[in-house]
């Protein structure tokens, strides 16, 4: 019985292993990253701040912690939905895309 709870175990801790080892940021994006913080202001833009660390991000980020979107930008709403969504229920984000060079890292897409 020792010897199935040990494997249990180190199936376990391999699995959460394997998911922290996914979870990052790349020049183009965040995939797999929780939504730490996530604001609109009254512009209309919205500042996501995502777990993680950005520093391989190929844009500017405001306040060297945030991505933004325009709540004008198409899609949008359905964008902010997602985002808040997923920083509710504290589940990650398959992947955040921005626009590269951006000046104040803009994003493109959620999934």
């Amino acid at each position: 019985m020792k010897i199935v709870f040990f494997c249990v175990g180190i199936l376990l801790s391999s699995l959460t292993a394997v998911g922290a080892a996914i979870a990052a940021c790349d020049t183009a994006g965040c995939s797999d990253e929780k939504v730490k913080v996530l604001y609109p202001n009254t512009s209309g833009r919205v500042y996501v701040e995502m777990t993680g660390d950005k520093s391989l991000l190929d844009c500017s980020l405001v306040s060297s912690r945030f991505m933004t979107f325009e709540m004008s930008d198409i899609g949008a709403e359905a964008v902010y939905s997602m985002l808040l969504v997923a920083h509710t229920n504290d589940t990650p984000i398959d992947y955040v895309r921005i626009l590269n060079g951006s000046s104040n890292c803009s994003i493109r897409y959620v999934r």
